[in-house]
């Protein structure tokens, strides 16, 4: 995901530093052919597509000022026609969801992102794979224990929402709106991925993807539903 380089200037960190903050890597494993698939057009840096679009105080809200190790993100703070040229990625990510949700009444998004392998703060250990439905509100249970038992029995620790609810998540409720189910899956970057070095894990990648494929046919049989993916 970029950084524009109009951009820059606004920030107090390097670019570089944001590759650690970054759904690093998930494209790898979602991204399949046959399935719809939008993507972010620019860094979460640059706007964070999964919160509400006039969340502007917020430390991590539409635009984040504060990352996840508590530093300045900005110079200072944004004025309104700064925001606003930010809002023109929101707003066309959101066209474009909503034109694919209104095609699959009925239907299921996937919402895919990534997570620190341990907790900011006591640096206790994750789950391997987090399932967030704002505690059932935005998918069917069946749905959910669906990707429970493969990932599980294929020997993955999986939590449901924890330590992600996604009771903030834009996404997932705002499909919802257009009676499509959907379900944020948060991977933990310590699974695929040398957090240190950023290299894949190939194999991992591989076991992932075909643990998907598998959900992807369970869930098919589900209601005639329509897959859809959106990566951060």
């Amino acid at each position: 995901m970029m950084v524009p380089k109009k951009f820059h200037y606004q920030f107090a960190q390097s670019i570089k530093n944001f590759k650690k903050h970054i759904d690093f890597g998930v494209e790898k494993i979602c991204r399949f052919e046959n399935y719809p698939v939008i993507e972010s057009e620019v860094s979460r840096f640059v706007v964070d597509l999964n919160r509400e679009r006039d969340d502007i105080k917020s430390e991590q809200g539409v635009i984040i000022n504060k990352d996840w190790d508590n530093f300045a993100v900005l110079k200072q703070e944004l004025n309104k026609k700064e925001i606003e040229e930010r809002l023109v990625y929101y707003d066309s990510f959101y066209k474009k969801l909503k034109s694919l949700l209104s095609e699959s009444k009925n239907g299921f998004l996937l919402d895919s992102h990534s997570m620190d392998s341990k907790n900011h703060g006591d640096g206790t250990k994750r789950p391997d794979i987090c399932l967030a439905n704002n505690f059932g509100k935005t998918c069917p249970k069946k749905i959910t224990e669906i990707f429970k038992e493969e990932f599980g029995k294929s020997g993955y620790w999986v939590e449901e929402n924890n330590p992600y609810s996604g009771s903030r998540a834009k996404i997932i409720r705002f499909a919802n709106e257009f009676s499509v189910s959907s379900l944020a899956v948060e991977f933990n970057k310590g699974i695929y991925m040398d957090e240190k070095t950023f290299e894949l894990k190939l194999g991992e990648i591989n076991k992932l993807r075909e643990i998907l494929l598998r959900v992807l046919g369970k869930i098919g049989g589900v209601n005639n539903l329509n897959i859809s993916y959106e990566f951060l």
